[in-house]
Order: C-alpha cells, then structure tokens, then sequence
C-alpha cells in the first residue's frame, strides 16, 4: 500500500550562490559573519501522490526552484590548551516556487529557519582525543509540507600511534536516540504524517 521507488529521468540541481564574509580574528577566538543569497535550480526532493485502490507512491522528482537568503555565525574558542570549541547559528529565509507534479497543482512554499550546531574537541591524557557534536534544525518547509524540528548528539574518542600515522577511534551516533525525521506532507486526497529514524 505504500510504494517507494528512485527516478532515473532525475536532473541535476544548479545553484549559483553569492555570499559576503566577515573574519575577525584575536588570540584565541575566531569570529566569522556571512550573509548570503542562493537560487537552485531543478531542486530534487521527495514527492508523494495517491494512486489506484488507495495505493500511496513516493519517488523523488525535480520539483522546480527555490531560493534562499540567511545570516550565519561562526564562532572557534580556544581558550583552554585542552579545549576547542566551534559554533555555528545560521538564519534564513527559504522559499520553493510552485509546480506542478502528476497534474496537482502544489502552492509555492516558503519559511524563515534556523540550524545550530556545535563541535567540542577535547584533549585527554595518554594522547586521546574526545569529540562532540551536536546539531539542532528548526521546522522546515518540503514540497509538499513540513519536516519538524529535530536534534542529535554524537561523539567519538581517538588515539593516534606512531607519530600520528595510525589512528583507532570509537564513535557513537545518535546517543540521545533524537535523530529522526518527522514529515507532514499534503496532497490530492490525502494527508500523510511520516516518522523514519
């Protein structure tokens, strides 16, 4: 009843992006200020429609174009000899004109957004190193609804041996068991809630 298959008549996306950067560099700490404005075109996304006897199919088409603008900041402390964190914000506007799929007609869609994410490198004794990651993406708008909010945590620990030439590490992904993709999306006869993780 729920039909998944690829598209080999698929295009590939074209972008052209402009972007205006700030770098601000002391001792210990590195701030980096961009803003930027991006159009794609022939942007492939996942779309799904409602066939025969209530079968549901999902295939990825190129939808049509979209265009982005945001602010983003970049942050580096490395205050501590043992410590070096990275943050980044990223603010933006999205938009994706409307198209036309399977003869339905789907409205433009557009959104103001915001990611998060911060990377923690640690230096431990007995040369290991410790790294963290975490990620937040805000609510977002796909061709035919909206993705929810989600986050994750991962991390992993490293030991170099002979002068860095070998390197054995154990990472774990998804610690906090949050990495999962929750969609809403809207069409001819249907309305559909979707979780994968």
């Amino acid at each position: 009843t729920n039909i998944s298959s690829g598209n080999p008549k698929l295009m590939p996306e074209y972008a052209n992006a402009y972007e205006l950067n700030y770098i601000k560099t002391w001792v210990n700490h590195t701030l980096s200020v961009s803003t930027y404005y991006r159009t794609t075109e022939d942007v492939i996304q996942r779309v799904t429609y409602l066939g025969e006897k209530n079968v549901m199919y999902n295939t990825s088409v190129n939808v049509g174009n979209t265009q982005s603008a945001g602010l983003e900041f970049v942050a580096k402390d490395k205050s501590a000899k043992w410590l070096d964190l990275t943050s980044t914000l990223n603010f933006y506007y999205y938009k994706l004109d409307k198209f036309t799929y399977h003869d339905q007609d789907y409205a433009a869609q557009e959104q103001f957004s915001w990611n998060a994410r911060m990377i923690a490198n640690v230096l431990l004794p007995a040369k290991l190193s410790f790294q963290a990651t975490g990620n937040y993406t805000a609510r977002q708008a796909i061709a035919q609804g909206t993705r929810k909010a989600n986050y994750s945590l991962d991390a992993g620990l490293k030991r170099n041996f002979f002068n860095k030439l070998i390197a054995v590490s154990v990472n774990a992904r998804d610690i906090l068991d949050s990495r999962s993709w929750k969609t809403t999306t809207n069409g001819d006869g249907f309305s559909q809630y979707m979780e994968s993780w």
